[in-house]
């Protein structure tokens, strides 16, 4: 019988299925490796543009915001304003007048775009918006108000509050005073010498009580003298203008904050004159505009205002109280609806239009 052969079962066959097994379950593992990296890189391209689009939309609000916010007295046509809120947030607000609605209002539209500046991931959120300019004229309530009281020396001071029909229809909504002449607290009213008040209308004078009634700008003096409006000049920090016309026509806006203001004849000109303590004018002094005062006001010499003058601003009625001294100089105040109303537009607000809101994302780079 023959021997039985102890045979080895042969496995390299085997092995070499295993061999294949494994290098296809490595290629998988590494696969697996690769997308979980590549969807960790995408995920963190992800999380860092929309890290970048919340800060450009957060700066693209805050312009606008603020803008806003300090917006006073009219507005070219257009214009752009530039905002750094940090080293790699900027933003930049751009605005372009579409109508003109009556003489006073304007529609406006903005544009903030806001930008997050990064290598690779920047972003730029852009907000837009409609907001009108309501530039409605002041209302003053004579040609001369004084919260406190009045004190007229001399037969030569002259208020005449009948206002211009012409200059009147030109400015609707804007007609003549409640008092033609001049409107002060009870009893202060008081005239040395000369005649009677020369005041040209009806009623010529007013004696009421000086609180918000007779004047609606003393809740919003602090705010006035504060520089929140559009002044064209701050004294003592800036010269005085040499036109107080700007190059568009307008009437500028002036703030002065000193304890006391003397305008000479060299000081004439148009628009807001807004004074935070007393204001004394000068021999050949003339304005044609809005002159609002928060202390006294004392005429020396010769003086001539077309428009509206409001004093006392900043004090309150009773003893002690500002007064407007006029005379014994030739003094002239002439009430004028569009001299008023031209020149109260220095403080007026920029209101959004409700619904008005749209936005635009641009990924990439600012």
């Amino acid at each position: 019988m023959p021997a039985t052969l102890n045979r080895r079962p042969d496995t390299s066959r085997q092995g070499g299925f295993a061999l294949l097994v494994t290098l296809l379950v490595l290629v998988g593992l590494s696969a697996l490796a690769g997308g979980g990296l590549v969807l960790a890189r995408t995920e963190a391209a992800a999380a860092r543009t929309h890290a970048a689009g919340v800060h450009a939309y957060l700066a693209a609000q805050a312009a606008t915001a603020s803008f806003l916010a300090r917006s006073r007295g009219p507005l070219p046509d257009t214009f752009g304003v530039t905002y750094a809120f940090a080293p790699r947030v900027t933003a930049t607000l751009r605005g372009s007048r579409l109508l003109r609605q009556g003489p006073f209002r304007r529609l406006y539209r903005l544009t903030a775009t806001g930008a997050y500046a990064a290598a690779k991931d920047g972003a730029a959120r852009t907000l837009g918006l409609l907001a009108i300019l309501d530039g409605a004229p002041l209302r003053v309530p004579a040609a001369l108000t004084s919260v406190g009281g009045l004190e007229v020396e001399g037969p030569d001071v002259r208020l005449d509050g009948r206002g211009d029909p012409a200059s009147d229809s030109a400015c609707a909504g804007s007609g003549p005073p409640d008092v033609a002449g001049a409107a002060f607290s009870p009893g202060g009213y008081l005239q040395p010498s000369g005649g009677p008040l020369a005041a040209s209308g009806t009623p010529d004078t007013l004696s009421v009580a000086a609180d918000g009634a007779l004047v609606p700008l003393r809740g919003e003096w602090g705010e006035i003298v504060a520089g929140e409006a559009a002044y064209d000049a701050r004294l003592p920090a800036d010269p005085w203008p040499v036109s107080t016309r700007l190059a568009d026509g307008s009437w500028i806006g002036i703030l002065v904050a000193l304890p006391e203001f003397r305008a000479d004849a060299s000081r004439s000109g148009s628009g807001a004159l807004v004074v935070a303590g007393d204001l004394v004018l000068g021999d050949g002094f003339r304005w044609e505009g809005l002159i609002l005062v928060g202390g006294n006001l004392r005429t020396e010499g010769t003086a001539s205002i077309r428009g509206g003058v409001v004093t006392g601003l900043a004090g309150s009625s009773g003893a002690g109280a500002p007064v407007a001294h006029l005379g014994p100089g030739s003094v002239s105040v002439r009430y004028d609806a569009c001299a008023v109303a031209r020149s109260g537009r220095f403080d007026a607000e920029l209101v959004p239009v409700p619904g008005s809101w749209s936005e635009a994302f641009v990924p990439g780079g600012a």
